[in-house]
């Protein structure tokens, strides 16, 4: 995103509600990418509703999962974030390197 995320937010939800008849996979990015955007706004409590949907919907999605952590750890729920961060590790174990070393704006255990 190129740092208006409001606009990104308003996008997803056009997207989302004129196309309830996407496939679960392009639903489940949908509220993922949604997610990202109101996390990066500011907006974690949001953004933690989309992760929950994302995950809902395809529950081996270990991006949704390590997104929410981020979230969770941003609003000081840091067993709920270890949680989710250990559940995208099990699912996807390159988030482990993640988590040592994050990428730029990524979460990181300190």
């Amino acid at each position: 995103m190129l740092g208006n995320h409001e606009d990104a937010i308003l996008d997803y939800n056009k997207a989302i509600q004129i196309n309830q008849n996407w496939s679960a996979v392009s639903l489940y990015i949908a509220y993922n990418n949604r997610g990202n955007a109101k996390s990066e706004s500011g907006d974690d409590p949001g953004a933690i509703d989309d992760y929950n949907k994302a995950i809902e919907l395809n529950p081996d999605f270990a991006d949704a999962y390590y997104n929410r952590g981020i979230s969770k750890r941003a609003l000081g729920d840091t067993q709920g974030a270890i949680d989710d961060y250990n559940k995208a590790i099990e699912l996807s174990p390159g988030y482990a390197a993640e988590a040592i070393e994050p990428s730029p704006g990524g979460a990181g255990l300190q």
